[in-house]
């Protein structure tokens, strides 16, 4: 998903708040809070490998999200 992607480096990487990218997506912000909790959401599995090795003993509960 471009778009979930796009957000999650928005956050990361750009460091941009909720205020931001409501006003980048045009979504009010209750939307705009939920759309980045699903993007995180998506996002967990691909990023399970990497939680394991950061912190071995939180992926378990990470993955069963």
């Amino acid at each position: 998903h471009p778009e979930h992607a796009t957000v999650l480096r928005w956050v990361v990487e750009d460091g941009l708040d909720n205020a931001a990218i409501e006003v980048l997506l045009e979504r009010t912000p209750g939307a705009t809070r939920e759309f980045i909790s699903q993007c995180r959401k998506k996002s967990r599995p691909f990023f399970a490998p990497w939680y394991a090795l950061v912190n071995p003993v939180d992926a378990g509960a990470r993955r069963a999200d």
